[in-house]
């Protein structure tokens, strides 16, 4: 059974999952096997993440010795362009625009040199 295995944390957006989990305590292929096994249409494969980093939508996660650090990794497509003050937008568009990237930077764990770049 899928939640018999020892997760150190599982986050979930839509068809992506994050799992992450110490490979002395959990087998990843037969997590994998659980499940392709269930009853459904999707499909799983597994990415494993290189030189201890992995992306997950708009961050990239390093694990060092101790700990995670987060970092904010933009796709190639991101033009961190910002709706102009005189567009024809409405102004809860722009204030959103602002509020999304405010907040982003509140609530990542960035480390303080990640925090600076963004």
């Amino acid at each position: 059974m899928l939640f018999q295995n020892n997760f150190l944390g599982y986050f979930l957006y839509f068809d992506d999952i994050l799992i992450v989990y110490n490979d002395s305590t959990t087998d990843i292929d037969k997590v994998l096997n659980s499940f392709k096994n269930a009853k459904t249409t999707m499909k799983f494969s597994i990415e494993e993440g290189m030189n201890n980093t992995i992306n997950f939508f708009s961050v990239t996660a390093q694990k060092g010795e101790e700990n995670f650090s987060l970092n904010i990794n933009p796709k190639p497509t991101v033009t961190d362009t910002i709706i102009p003050s005189d567009s024809c937008h409405p102004h809860e568009h722009k204030y959103g625009a602002i509020q999304y990237m405010v907040n982003r930077i509140n609530t990542y764990l960035l480390n303080k040199s990640n925090r600076k770049l963004e």
